[in-house]
């Protein structure tokens, strides 16, 4: 998946120092959003109390997969927890990547873990691990982009997240600026005038796809569309905004306006060399285009934004892993979610690692961090208009058709045979 990978890269060049980022282009003005709709965290879980003290200290084992370049900030963050905690101590371990923390947890279930919603789904189903519905309560301001809710599960919510990127709209200000565009496309009508003011300009591409599922996620959702019905038993990819998707981006091919990627983080580096105007991209790639920039012999201005749209209010695309709690006792499952709601109450891990918290009101804690990195400021802004590609199991199987389709339609194929294809291939939930 390309968010996986870009967000391992992004943490181990995180290591070096970073100069301060260029500050975005204005944003396009869009209307003024109502307030988005949270769920709560309390304080402390509203549970009822235990009839006897919890044993002290309760020895939980809390596996990962995070890159070794995130290991140092989350033992500091675990070693913080443990010295404020007594009666709960996490044994955090590292599992390898997530294919193999899943394969681990089947076989020797620790107490919670940290992994993507499809594959926690899976743990779901088989009733391994607990529902946080009744513990979620109470006055915080969780985006619901961080809450993972089960539609084979009556929505239930079976994990959590404390930090997430958003997939995202990068510009070129400087080529906008050029074809006589003051702000970003906030329409795909607008980006497709954009792309042709932009074919004028030589050895300069409007647009750069490395195709993935998250990128069309964004897209479909900005068209209105939904791979599954609510309750994830009906594939809805097919239907009429899949289908404008596809046929938008195959005009984009048709008319020299896009070009297919041909290696590994080759759109930060044409992004910052000017070849191409857009891309689409997670917000944990802001580091690596920002050096790509600084490094550039001309910096351009540059900035994100959400994708262009049809719809009332744009749509960013949330992902990242989330905490699950398995099933073993009272007592250990309470110990448990202390320490994820004690993860999403502090803003250290994101400025240490520069992705997004699960709060609104962390703003402020982030005030600092935001001040020297404009962008993620930026990027922050959008969490309000944030969800999630769909938390059912085996999607990250179903990713794949996605991505091939897109492939597809880049050299030549009639949108309607691959998007039917990839509907096709996707096994009905």
């Amino acid at each position: 998946m390309q968010i996986r990978i870009l967000f391992l890269i992004f943490l181990i060049g995180a290591c070096a120092p970073m100069p301060t980022p260029t500050p975005p282009a204005t944003p396009t003005a869009t209307r003024a959003p109502t307030a988005p709709p949270t769920i709560a965290l309390s304080n402390h879980p509203t549970i009822a109390p235990s009839p006897t003290p919890i044993p002290a200290p309760i020895i939980l084992r809390f596996w990962h997969a995070l890159p070794y370049a995130h290991h140092p900030a989350f033992n500091a963050r675990v070693k913080h927890f443990n010295a404020t905690h007594p009666d709960i101590q996490i044994a955090e371990a590292y599992q390898g990547d997530y294919a193999a923390l899943i394969k681990k947890a089947r076989d020797d279930q620790p107490d919670a873990i940290l992994a993507y919603a499809d594959d926690i789904a899976e743990f779901a189903q088989r009733g391994a691990v607990i529902a946080l519905d009744d513990w979620l309560t109470d006055a915080k301001d969780i985006f619901p982009a961080f809450i993972d809710r089960d539609p084979h599960a009556n929505n239930k919510i079976y994990s959590v997240a404390f930090a997430r990127s958003l997939q995202v709209m990068y510009y070129n200000a400087d080529l906008l600026k050029w074809g006589g565009f003051s702000k970003p496309p906030t329409t795909w009508d607008e980006f497709a005038q954009v792309c042709a003011a932009i074919a004028k300009i030589p050895d300069t591409t409007c647009y750069a796809l490395n195709p993935n599922a998250t990128t069309f996620a964004l897209w479909l959702y900005n068209r209105g569309g939904e791979f599954f019905s609510a309750d994830g038993k009906t594939i809805l990819l097919n239907q009429k905004p899949g289908l404008d998707t596809l046929t938008f981006l195959s005009e984009l091919f048709k008319k020299k306006s896009a070009l297919l990627t041909t290696r590994a983080f080759q759109e930060p580096s044409d992004f910052a060399a000017g070849k191409i105007a857009f891309t689409f991209d997670t917000t944990n790639g802001l580091p690596l285009y920002d050096r790509a920039i600084k490094s550039a012999s001309k910096p351009i201005a540059w900035g994100i934004a959400p994708s262009p749209r049809t719809t009332r209010e744009p749509v960013v695309i949330a992902s990242g892993p989330s905490i699950a709690i398995f099933k073993t006792s009272p007592d250990r499952e309470r110990a448990a979610f202390v320490f994820a709601q004690w993860l999403i109450e502090n803003a250290e891990w994101q400025s240490a690692t520069g992705t997004l918290p699960a709060r609104a009101s962390m703003r402020g804690a982030l005030a600092e961090y935001i001040k020297t990195n404009p962008q993620y400021g930026a990027a922050f802004d959008l969490l309000r208009f944030a969800r999630t590609e769909p938390n059912i199991a085996g999607w990250g199987a179903m990713r794949v058709p996605i991505a091939d389709a897109m492939l597809a339609v880049a050299n030549g194929k009639v949108p309607a045979d691959a998007l039917n294809d990839a509907a096709k291939k996707i096994e009905r939930p």
